[in-house]
């Protein structure tokens, strides 16, 4: 066999390596690798507003925006450890005027008051809030000492949820405006469409979702791991449940009934395409 120089042997090798990037090329060179998130066998690269939205969530549970993403966020119950509403006491101020029963400023805040720490808004089941009205808002949310509390609170959680909205910067209006989402009654009429406040399953459901039920819960999409397993943050249901108010994080998945059923809530598309 006649035996190749030295020039032969590198062009032969570099045409071989040549070959090993071009198959690399078409396999990697199509998809993102960053930015995603695992969805069973499945990855979806989330989008900036969502994106946004999850650091928020990280936020209102930790104090951190780097804390949780949309990919390692904890499936067991994680109890908020942060001051998150006297952290923003103009924000919370604008849920405050934008919550009113009648003549009850943040009457659907909190079963607290805005008026005396000794009366409740309403009482059914029992307020289990102890410390400071809501305009005192680091009382409220630590209930008593910020420097020893362990669970801080939210608020309701439909108000909570709005506050998180909010606060992520991307659902105000102009001239930082507070915005509140549709009510009960309109999201009972609103459209079904995939771009507006459809029904939600696991397929159409993605981190930075806001879901809502309107005899019920409201919540947002964390992270997704199967049918039966999905990440939220809300208020109002870890730690003791309704009348405590505690932010935290728990699993949910679409089966049972009642709040505990995703697939029993609407998903604000609407929310990010400016259509509510």
């Amino acid at each position: 066999m006649q035996k190749l120089n030295a020039r032969e042997r590198w062009s032969g090798a570099h045409l071989i390596s040549l070959i090993i990037l071009g198959l690399m090329f078409i396999t990697f060179g199509c998809g993102e690798l960053q930015d995603e998130t695992v969805i069973g066998v499945k990855k979806q690269a989330l989008d900036s507003d969502h994106t946004r939205v999850i650091h928020e969530c990280s936020q209102a549970i930790s104090g951190s925006w780097w804390t949780y993403d949309e990919t390692d966020w904890p499936t067991g119950t994680t109890y908020g450890s942060y001051a998150y509403i006297s952290n923003d006491t103009g924000a919370w101020g604008l849920l405050l005027d934008n919550t009113y029963n009648g003549s009850v400023r943040g009457w659907w805040t909190s079963c607290r008051s805005t008026y005396s720490p000794s009366v409740v808004n309403y009482n059914n089941p029992p307020c289990q809030m102890t410390y400071g009205d809501l305009d005192t808002a680091s009382l409220y949310d630590c209930q008593g000492s910020c420097a020893s509390a362990t669970h801080f609170h939210g608020g309701q959680c439909k108000p909570f949820m709005n506050l998180v909205a909010y606060r992520s910067g991307l659902y105000q209006n102009p001239n930082y405006a507070w915005k509140s989402f549709p009510s009960d009654d309109d999201i009972d009429n609103w459209s079904t469409d995939a771009d507006e406040i459809p029904w939600a399953t696991y397929n159409n459901i993605e981190p930075g979702d806001y879901l809502r039920r309107t005899d019920g819960h409201a919540l947002i999409i964390l992270r997704k791991i199967d049918s039966s397993n999905v990440v939220v943050l809300d208020s109002n249901w870890v730690n003791g449940g309704d009348g405590y108010e505690t932010i935290g994080s728990h699993v949910l998945g679409f089966s049972g009934t009642g709040n505990n059923n995703l697939g029993n809530y609407r998903v604000l598309k609407c929310a990010y395409n400016g259509n509510c």
